[in-house]
């Protein structure tokens, strides 16, 4: 009879407090139900009500956040339906779609370590390969976005452990390969790659064969270069598909040349030659270089005895010119400074001697002074394009060197107006954006 009552007692218990939640559960389906007939008639102002009077009265269902947060989004409160989503993740930490959207939102607001960490979760917790896959790359575009490239790999290794023909992550991994200078590993990847990318768009497929072209252009494998440098001509990579010819290499060579860095210039002739033997204007400089390099000691003997014996200013000034040139190609840095200062005492505004004179203080690393010249020089009115063009090259060598990033920006800027020095000053412009946050 004891028991009997108890059974009754707590059948009694359980009436009395199920009945509330049964009435909760039961205001929550029609606020639900309500607020899907509004949603679907796009109201989704007075949805949002009803999913959240339907969330106050039964926080177990998960779709009720989901749904709240998507009209939300529709409203473009992106705000609120990340708050809706941490909610939703505080009952919920496990539900892969929650993770996966509120890490999105995240995106797009540009919070990326939120993302990366919701991402993160998403992979972990969804079993779609699409979202999983979807999730990781999400990461390492934003990996790489930030410049964190030591965390990308184990990145990489999810998404190809999940899905190892996925073209994107392949890419990325070449592409991490190649920064790290493993370039047989980055032509592996790039080759699978290349097999499972579903786009037949050329411009999209650009950046796969840049880095392929990459690879081989380090391996020094020219010979694979040329149809592959074709293929990556497109759009961006265009520019930088540019470095992997020899004629990239002569022009900055030649540039070089002109400011009288012969060493510099020999070495991107020789690079250039290992591409293409038969390319008759790096052959064309290279004499041009041993030329200018090589002794004129007898010259400039003959020069100063005839400079004694003329009373001729303009030919003296001349022979001045000539002998300043020799002995700078020749590496008599001093002797001629002293040619230049006998030749502006004479003729005080002649540019031509005062560019020597402005090379053979750099080369003596009397940097300082060497600039103050070319400062005078690129204000001098009635030069042609080309010799402004050399001195501001010449003035962003010489400020690069005495640290005067900001000069040395502006002076390679002004320098590309003329095509001789565009490649050049392109490539010097690139290195000292690449090193703003370091110099």
């Amino acid at each position: 009879m004891a028991r009997t009552l108890f059974k009754i007692f707590i059948l009694l218990v359980f009436f009395v407090t199920s009945t509330p939640l049964f009435a909760q559960t039961d205001k929550a389906l029609d606020h639900f139900v309500k607020a899907e007939n509004l949603f679907n008639s796009k109201q989704f102002t007075k949805a949002i009500d009803e999913y959240t009077l339907a969330i106050k009265y039964d926080s177990t269902q998960e779709k009720y956040f989901l749904r709240k947060a998507k009209c939300q989004v529709a409203l473009k409160q992106f705000n609120n339906a990340i708050d809706t989503f941490l909610e939703g993740l505080s009952v919920f930490p496990d539900n892969g779609v929650m993770n996966f959207q509120i890490a999105n939102l995240y995106l797009r607001k540009d919070y990326l370590d939120d993302a990366i960490y919701y991402f993160d979760k998403a992979f972990k917790f969804n079993e779609t390969e699409k979202i999983k896959v979807v999730a990781k790359n999400q990461i390492i575009m934003i990996l790489f976005k930030q410049e964190k490239y030591d965390h990308v790999r184990s990145h990489i290794n999810d998404v190809l452990a999940v899905a190892p023909n996925n073209y994107l992550a392949l890419y990325y991994s070449a592409k991490l390969y190649n920064m790290n200078e493993e370039f047989p590993k980055a032509v592996d990847d790039i080759h699978k790659a290349l097999e499972y990318v579903k786009s037949n768009n050329k411009s999209h497929l650009a950046r796969f064969y840049y880095e392929l072209g990459y690879a081989y252009y380090n391996l020094e494998e020219y010979d694979k270069l040329e149809g592959i440098i074709e293929k990556a001509n497109y759009g961006s990579y265009r520019k930088l598909v540019l470095k992997f010819t020899p004629e990239y290499k002569y022009w900055i060579a030649l540039c070089y040349y002109e400011i009288y860095d012969f060493e510099k210039s020999t070495d991107l002739l020789y690079t250039a030659l290992k591409q293409d033997q038969s390319n008759l204007k790096v052959h064309e400089l290279q004499i041009k270089i041993a030329e200018v390099t090589s002794d004129k000691t007898e010259q400039i003997q003959k020069a100063h005895h005839m400079i004694d014996n003329l009373d001729d200013d303009q030919m003296k000034v001349k022979t001045y010119q000539d002998v300043a040139t020799w002995q700078l190609g020749s590496e008599h840095y001093e002797d001629a400074i002293k040619s230049c200062n006998e030749t502006l005492a004479i003729d005080e505004y002649n540019y031509i001697v005062k560019y020597t004179k402005a090379v053979a203080l750099f080369k003596l690393n009397r940097t300082k002074e060497s600039m103050e010249v070319l400062k005078e020089l690129v204000d001098y009115n009635g030069l042609d394009v080309k010799t402004k063009s050399k001195y501001y090259f010449t003035l962003g060598i010489v400020a690069m060197k005495e640290k005067e990033y900001d000069l040395a920006l502006h002076s390679f800027k002004s320098a590309k107006l003329d095509k001789t020095y565009k490649v050049a000053a392109d490539e010097v412009i690139s290195y000292l954006k690449s090193k703003e946050d370091s110099i």
